[in-house]
């Protein structure tokens, strides 16, 4: 845990044991999750575990902390900054069992753009789930009657990840015509 360690930030995304599938993401090294070999820690949850922590990072993290590739990152320990230790009362010692390519999960979060891919086959609060195109919205209804079944009287968000892009997308470019009409400006003084 050196304090001079490099330090880089990403998005922890909750995900199940079909991740991969779910957003269509390529392995790039390593392994994904699997349940024979994460069953008992996440079980158990993993806060209550002594053993290592497995992580899946995106290709950017990874050249984020410095690796030259993806398989170097491969079996290599990632620990909590100090700060975040004492926020979240947790000092993890995380082993890195794979790497993915880098794909748009976060949305208008600064300047991050990586994804830290954590085991949580529980659900969670913002499931995702991959819909046949051909069959929209009869899995949406689907995921509805799931979910309120469940939670009778809950509220239903769906959000679609291209839409999700298409917004963020548009707030860069205008942020980015804007400083584009100021550098015009600029230039004519």
């Amino acid at each position: 845990r050196d304090s001079n360690a490099i330090s880089a930030t990403g998005t922890r995304t909750d995900v199940g044991y079909d991740f991969e599938r779910v957003f269509d993401v390529e392995l790039l090294a390593g392994r994904t999750y699997q349940e024979a070999l994460e069953a008992y820690a996440h079980h158990q949850g993993f806060q209550n575990s002594t053993d290592d922590m497995p992580i899946i990072l995106d290709e950017t993290f990874v050249m984020a902390l410095g690796f030259e590739s993806a398989e170097e990152a491969i079996g290599q320990l990632l620990y909590f900054p100090e700060d975040a230790r004492q926020t979240f009362q947790w000092d993890p010692t995380f082993r890195v069992i794979g790497v993915v390519e880098t794909i748009p999960l976060t949305f208008g979060i600064g300047d991050v753009r990586s994804n830290v891919y954590w085991l949580n086959n529980h659900g969670g609060m913002n499931p995702s789930v991959k819909i046949d195109r051909a069959r929209v919205q009869e899995g949406i209804s689907a995921i509805e009657r799931a979910i309120t079944d469940r939670v009778p009287n809950s509220a239903v968000k769906i959000r679609f990840l291209d839409g999700e892009f298409e917004r963020s997308f548009r707030t860069y470019q205008g942020i980015n015509t804007g400083f584009t009409g100021l550098s015009l400006i600029a230039l004519t003084i």
